[in-house]
């Protein structure tokens, strides 16, 4: 009887793994980790538009290195995403939950770097505090 269970239990585990779709079979996948680099790419640039813009002590990261910022950017977003796919291959429903959370932190930064203007008016591109 055990090795019937045993057989039975191996038998249903292999058939939901070959039923399942490999990572990169998966279209969400692919819009996930698309919408991923998307944010990343616009919270770099919405940086750099605002050290252009409102100058480099009003904007994220202040006077901080900018590569620095982007590989912050980079290596969470990165995580996120490693983990998101993990828990995918653990097939967790839950799996979209990183992308999700890291995109909406990162891109409400974009989005508050894109609308930062300067206090007083802009004299040789920089802010007159």
């Amino acid at each position: 009887m055990k090795n019937i269970a045993l057989a039975l239990s191996l038998t249903l585990f292999t058939a939901t793994v070959a039923d399942a779709k490999p990572w990169y079979k998966d279209v969400k996948v692919w819009l996930a980790l698309g919408a991923t680099a998307f944010v990343t790419y616009k919270q770099s640039t919405s940086v750099d538009s605002c050290r252009l813009r409102a100058g480099i002590e009003h904007c994220y990261g202040g006077y901080g290195e900018r590569n620095g910022l982007r590989a912050l950017a980079i290596i969470s977003q990165g995580t996120s995403a490693g983990l998101g796919l993990w828990m995918r291959h653990d097939e967790d429903k839950a799996w979209p939950l990183p992308f999700v959370v890291s995109n909406t932190v990162w891109g409400i930064n974009a989005i508050r770097q894109a609308h930062r203007t300067c206090k007083t008016e802009i004299v040789a591109g920089q802010c007159e505090d």
